[in-house]
C-alpha cells in the first residue's frame, strides 16, 4: 500500500496525461525515485525496491528494464547496469511544484479567510489523513472529494466534529488551483488501480490457474539467497507472481536429493577452505 506521505508525489508523477501506457508510467516512477534519491545512480533491483517502498507498487527487474529500454530514452541513462536521470529529466522534474508545498500554500490562503483553523500544520496532517483514507478505500469515498458531503457521514474516518467541519469547508472552498490538486489526486487513484492490476492480471489468472511449475535446484538455491542478491530478488519476484496467478510450485524427490548432496558436499569442503586460509 502507498505511504500516506507519498500520495501527493504520486499525483505529481501521474499528472502528465501523455503517460497512458504501463511502460511509460514505470519510467515516470523510475525517474521520480532516481531524482529524489540520495544516491547518484541505482541498479534495477534497488529501483524496484524503492518503488515498492514509496508507492506500494511492485515491478520486477525485467519489467523495469523493459520499460526503460522502450520509453526511457533521453531521460534515464544506463551505465553498466546503473541508472540515473538525464539533465533533461532533472530540469523537468525540478521545475514541477512540490504538491505538498502547493497544499500548504492553499491551506495558508484558506486560513486567511476562515477563522476556524488555529494550527495550519495540524490541519495539513488531518487533510493528508483524509486524502489517504479516500485514496485507499472505495470509489464512492474518493468521488466524495468532488462534492459537498459531510465527513461525519463517512466511516471509519472519524475526526472531531470541529476538524470535520474545517475539512469540509476547505474542500468546498471555491479555488481553482486547490480544485485542480484534488482532481489530480482522484485521477492518480484510478491510474494507481490500473498499475496494480497491470491490465493483464485477470487474463493471466485464467491461463495459469491450476497449473504447476516444477522447480529445479538452481531456482531453489537462488530463492535461498545463494549467489547474487539480484538472482534472489528475481527468484522471489517469480514466486510472488506465481502465487498471484494461482500457479502451484513443486519440486521432485530427485531435486530434493540433489539439494542435500550439494549442501552436504559444500559443508564438508568448509574445513578444507578454512585450513588453506590459515596457512
Amino acid at each position: 500500500m502507498i505511504r500516506e506521505s507519498n500520495i501527493l508525489r504520486l499525483a505529481m508523477v501521474m499528472e502528465d496525461s501523455a503517460s497512458t501506457t504501463l511502460d511509460k508510467y514505470i519510467c515516470k516512477l523510475v525517474e521520480t525515485v532516481l531524482f529524489y534519491d540520495e544516491q547518484p545512480s541505482l541498479d534495477a533491483v534497488d529501483i524496484s525496491i524503492k518503488i515498492s517502498d514509496q508507492f506500494g507498487l511492485t515491478f520486477d527487474v525485467d519489467e523495469i528494464k523493459r520499460a526503460l529500454n522502450k520509453k526511457g530514452s533521453g531521460r534515464v541513462i544506463n551505465l553498466s547496469g546503473l541508472y540515473s536521470t538525464s539533465l533533461k529529466a532533472n530540469k523537468q522534474i525540478a521545475s514541477l511544484q512540490d504538491p505538498l508545498d502547493a497544499l500548504r500554500g492553499h491551506i495558508s490562503k484558506y486560513a486567511k479567510i476562515s477563522s476556524d483553523i488555529d494550527d495550519e500544520q495540524v490541519f495539513l496532517d488531518c487533510i493528508l489523513s483524509y486524502l489517504y483514507y479516500c485514496f485507499n478505500s472505495t470509489k464512492k469515498n474518493l468521488l466524495n472529494l468532488l462534492v459537498n458531503i459531510e465527513i461525519n457521514d463517512i466511516e471509519p474516518f472519524s475526526p472531531s466534529s470541529d476538524m470535520a467541519s474545517q475539512i469540509n469547508g476547505f474542500l468546498v472552498w471555491d479555488n481553482d488551483e486547490k480544485n485542480k490538486l484534488i482532481y489530480n489526486i482522484i485521477v492518480s487513484s484510478y491510474e494507481y488501480c490500473m498499475l496494480t492490476t497491470k491490465k493483464d492480471s485477470i487474463l493471466s489468472k485464467r491461463i495459469f490457474k491450476g497449473k504447476r511449475f516444477i522447480l529445479d535446484s538452481n531456482i531453489i538455491f537462488r530463492m535461498a539467497g545463494i549467489n547474487k542478491d539480484e538472482r534472489k530478488f528475481v527468484a522471489d519476484s517469480f514466486v510472488r507472481k506465481c502465487k498471484e496467478v494461482g500457479i502451484e510450485l513443486c519440486y521432485t524427490s530427485e531435486t530434493l536429493g540433489e539439494l542435500h548432496r550439494v549442501i552436504t558436499s559444500n559443508v564438508k569442503h568448509i574445513p578444507h577452505i578454512t585450513q588453506l586460509h590459515c596457512k
